[in-house]
């Protein structure tokens, strides 16, 4: 049976990425992921890109696969937000001066 166009549209979105995000397939069954693209220069997802580049190479045809396992990434990701709100805690919600007046204490 024969897909109409707006069938083919439609799995078409549903597989594109929204905007400001990508798509990468993580594990032998390639588990489809949509991340955020400032994600894509934290350290840990660096180091997954070096180990896909060793297994993989270069190339860029096709989509990002990474070839750790799934539950490997899903402790990747949960470090990658823990560290984003370490980072938004003290680095954005304590102002200088409340860094100096509590240091002078």
């Amino acid at each position: 049976m024969k897909k109409s166009k707006d069938e083919e549209v439609a799995r078409k979105r549903r597989r594109s990425a929204p905007a400001g995000c990508f798509s990468v397939y993580v594990g032998p069954h390639k588990q489809r992921f949509v991340l955020k693209t400032e994600l894509a220069n934290h350290p840990l997802f660096r180091e997954l890109l070096e180990e896909a580049k060793s297994e993989f190479g270069y190339g860029g045809q096709g989509p990002l696969c990474l070839p750790c396992n799934v539950d490997v990434f899903y402790k990747v990701l949960i470090k990658m937000e823990a560290h984003r709100i370490n980072r938004l805690s003290y680095n954005h919600l304590i102002s200088p001066f409340h860094i100096f007046a509590i240091n002078q204490c």
